[in-house]
């Protein structure tokens, strides 16, 4: 049989698993993004038609890793410097693309907005 302690034991660590998937769901630093127009974008692999490629936008500047209140236009942590950005034809705020380089084959990758900067 489980004793007292054992169940608060039991409650103590299930309690703290909890807690710490919370703060880890809210971490930027576990995105894979880029800071644009004061902005944060989850980058995605959803691919996008070359047709629906809309205006070039400019380039990542720097990548580094993430720095709340410190990213600059044109920061991620994860495209690399020059990685060129543009609009999508269908105009939206909430989406961006990117065109990223695939065994010298050009390929087109939505990005999100993320609601939310904590």
């Amino acid at each position: 049989m489980i004793n007292k302690n054992n169940m608060k034991i039991i409650f103590i660590v299930l309690f703290s698993l909890c807690i710490i998937a919370i703060i880890n769901k809210n971490n930027y630093s576990n995105y894979k993004y880029l800071y644009w127009n004061d902005q944060y974008y989850y980058i995605t692999y959803e691919p996008v038609r070359d047709e629906e490629v809309g205006n070039f936008l400019g380039r990542v500047k720097n990548k580094n890793g993430f720095k709340k209140g410190l990213n600059k236009n044109g920061d991620s942590n994860f495209l690399d410097i020059d990685t060129r950005i543009f609009s999508l034809k269908k105009f939206s705020h909430n989406e961006l693309c990117v065109e990223m380089l695939e065994d010298n084959i050009k390929n087109y990758y939505k990005i999100y907005l993320i609601k939310e900067v904590k």
